[in-house]
């Protein structure tokens, strides 16, 4: 069942999964309306959302299993309604600390659950393009929910937690116009039992537990903390390398945003042409636009190498996420698209601690060398999947 309406409102869920990132631009007017409070712990609103995402990943699968991916999604996106209570509350700092473990749980339910139901309704070409769908309108979410925060926050920190309310419409469309996925997985499961004592394409397929499987989640946190570091060391670099002001770095990280938002478009074409190099040509493009940012201290290829480092690294992460539904057994897809979404999570969390720490091993300008490292380490991807023909032996296991 793969209905107009029904794509709207995966449409629309993907928008809304990422909204939690519109509160970010608020905590400057919210730190001064608690004085009180230090930078660190005024941090903690940003960084409890990230830690309750993580951990509710890790279950959703499980969840999903127990109740259906429907039902996960709404109350995913329940939880992101919730956000809007400091509208209507008069909040102390510690409500909104819980406000923010409530989003961070319903935006981890929902990052979680949009792949495993594009799996669920989607396969070949259709699903490519369906994850690369998810892959562009959760950076487009991420822009607007950021512009869109910063501009309510100018009438009062509180009404940038309007935006929650959006949140609501999700929930709506997911009640009438996503079918119920349990009935359709349980059918799945049984033509799968059915046809274990037969030789078929599916008797190829994975569970989380394998070697291949988990190689496939490792790469994946890899590929976000490499994006972590331009996400947390362009400002820096911009202003350790003379290259610009804030203003700048704002325009840069703009760019590797645009760049997700063209990854999603132009993957299933680009897979059609790469075939099984597709990673790898995304890995080397990773690695150009790091250098581009590295090594050219102008604006401009600061801005080129943000766009190039943000299609590939969004590029590989839509091929990542596709391979990987297309070689795990249908019921195994919910709980290992969960374990997925934490170790990426985890990967991004991880970024700025382990690069910095092996870039202060060869210079004292650690935003500047991060890139560096960051190259390297896409170096040794690269030729890890050339020796190891990975992704040609992932497509060999997908079912015709």
């Amino acid at each position: 069942m793969t209905s107009k309406q029904m794509i709207v409102t995966l449409g629309l869920l993907m928008i809304i999964s990422n909204i939690a990132l519109g509160i970010a631009p608020s905590l400057g007017v919210i730190g001064l309306s608690y004085p009180e409070v230090g930078r660190s712990t005024l941090q903690l609103i940003i960084s409890l959302a990230a830690f309750a995402s993580f951990g509710v990943s890790l279950v959703a699968g499980k969840l999903q299993d127990i109740f259906s991916q429907k039902i996960v999604v709404i109350i995913g996106a329940l939880l992101l309604g919730s956000g809007s209570l400091p509208l209507f509350i008069q909040p102390g700092f510690n409500f909104l600390l819980f406000i923010s473990v409530l989003l961070g749980l319903g935006a981890g339910l929902m990052t979680s659950t949009m792949p495993a139901i594009i799996a669920t309704y989607f396969s070949g070409d259709s699903r490519s393009n369906m994850l690369g769908l998810n892959t562009s309108l959760k950076a487009i979410g991420g822009m607007a929910v950021a512009a869109l925060g910063g501009i309510l926050a100018s009438f009062g920190w509180y009404f940038s937690y309007a935006m929650f309310l959006f949140a609501f419409v999700g929930v709506v469309f997911a009640i009438f116009f996503l079918p119920n996925d349990k009935a359709i997985r349980e059918t799945q499961l049984l033509e799968e039992q059915e046809s274990s004592g037969e030789t078929s394409a599916d008797d190829n397929r994975l569970t989380l537990v394998s070697t291949t499987v988990i190689f496939v989640i490792i790469l994946g946190m890899l590929v976000t903390l490499l994006g972590g570091v331009s996400q947390n060391n362009v400002a820096l670099h911009i202003q350790e390398a003379h290259i610009g002001d804030a203003k700048v770095a704002g325009l840069a990280l703009s760019c590797e945003s645009l760049g997700g938002i063209a990854a999603g478009l132009i993957v299933t074409k680009l897979a059609k042409v790469f075939r099984s190099y597709t990673m790898i040509i995304g890995f080397i493009g990773m690695a150009v636009g790091q250098l581009l940012i590295a090594t050219i201290h102008l604006p401009m290829a600061v801005f080129i190498g943000c766009l190039v480092n943000g299609i590939s690294t969004w590029f590989v992460m839509t091929r990542i996420l596709f391979l990987m539904t297309s070689v795990v057994k249908p019921a195994a897809i919910p709980i290992t698209a969960g374990v997925f979404s934490a170790a990426t999570s985890l990967g991004f969390a991880l970024s700025p601690l382990i690069i910095n720490q092996i870039s202060g091993l060869f210079s004292d300008q650690l935003a500047t060398t991060s890139f560096f490292v960051g190259v390297g380490i896409v170096v040794i991807l690269i030729v890890t999947l050339v020796i190891t023909q990975f992704e040609q032996r992932l497509l060999k296991r997908i079912p015709e």
